[in-house]
């Protein structure tokens, strides 16, 4: 079998004991509560695994959506001030090398066209939402 074949296995097998075992924990704390009542049907099963500190719904302030994006937003931001001090240190260690300080311009000027692109993206995302009415 070769390398490649070896890793997806790997991985597959990784995923499927990790589903395997996450499968089996809302299980055990449905059979755990002496609260639950066995004649709520589907929906009353898929509820039981639903805890206070679960968001229920998709969108809104504290929906899974809106915190999706929100953690994008800010690894996004953090990796655009990362690569803009990284540009920063390449101009000031260019020594006045025009491939260099080229190089360093176009790492700062990509930095602020990928936060500008973000910033954009989120806005239009946000108008959408708000004007569908979720």
């Amino acid at each position: 079998m070769s390398k490649i074949g070896k890793l997806l296995t790997g991985i597959a097998m990784t995923l499927a004991l990790a589903f395997g075992i996450a499968a089996t924990v809302p299980l055990a704390n449905v059979l755990a509560n002496d609260d639950y009542v066995v004649d709520k049907g589907i929906s009353g099963g898929a509820d039981a695994g639903q805890t206070d500190e679960m968001a229920t719904q998709l969108f809104g302030e504290s929906g899974v959506v809106t915190n999706i994006i929100s953690v994008v937003i800010f690894i996004v931001g953090a990796l655009c001030v990362i690569m803009l001090v990284w540009g920063g240190i390449q101009y000031i260690l260019s020594a006045g090398d025009s491939g260099k300080v080229t190089s360093a311009k176009n790492t700062i000027l990509y930095a602020v066209i990928g936060l500008i692109v973000c910033i954009v993206a989120y806005a239009v995302v946000q108008f959408v939402l708000v004007n569908l009415g979720t």
